[in-house]
């Protein structure tokens, strides 16, 4: 019997305040643990939106640069109209217009086969799945075209809307100038 009564253990006190310690501890830990991870998750969207962007100002310089062009083999006469700005009414931007919604460009372009043909690319910003959201998509539709008109009876499309880009907010493009 004495030697239980020389044996040391904790007391109640000590239990209570190792366990307030360790809680302590734990919640501190949780919370640098959840900041870290929200930080986390911040630049991994911040770095898809810059990634989006980067993509998607390169496909549209792909065919900017083309706007215009009339292959020396192509038999249809000069491109009308190579780059034209719309606002989100489908009328066209002028200088006392401040912003476009939607741009389209015109070029003549070689196929597999070598057969010329005439291309209408237009960009438009478009809701992605259903009214409700309020996120938008940069989409693309290409048609095949003699006169750089989508609504031409000869005009036919090549590729329906597709998506190229998310995360926009408005297009916004301005005219620098009566010759763009």
């Amino acid at each position: 019997m004495k030697k239980f009564l020389l044996e040391k253990g904790f007391s109640l006190v000590e239990a209570l305040v190792a366990v307030v310690v360790s809680t302590i501890v734990m919640g501190a830990t949780y919370t640098i643990y959840s900041n870290f991870q929200g930080t986390f998750v911040r630049q991994i969207n911040h770095n898809n939106m810059k990634q989006e962007a980067r993509f998607a100002l390169h496909v549209l310089q792909l065919d900017a640069k083309l706007a215009g062009y009339k292959h020396p083999d192509s038999e249809d006469g000069d491109v009308q109209m190579p780059v034209k700005v719309l606002n989100d009414d489908g009328t066209e931007v002028t200088d006392d217009t401040e912003f476009g919604e939607s741009v389209s460009f015109c070029f003549d372009t070689e196929d597999i086969d070598g057969d010329i043909q005439r291309k209408l690319v237009k960009y438009e910003l478009q809701v992605p799945y259903s009214p409700i959201t309020d996120k938008t998509v940069l989409k693309k539709k290409v048609w095949n075209t003699t006169n750089c008109d989508p609504d031409d009876s000869g005009t036919t499309v090549d590729h329906e809307w597709m998506p190229v880009a998310q995360f926009f907010n408005n297009l916004g493009i301005r005219l620098r100038s009566k010759h763009i």
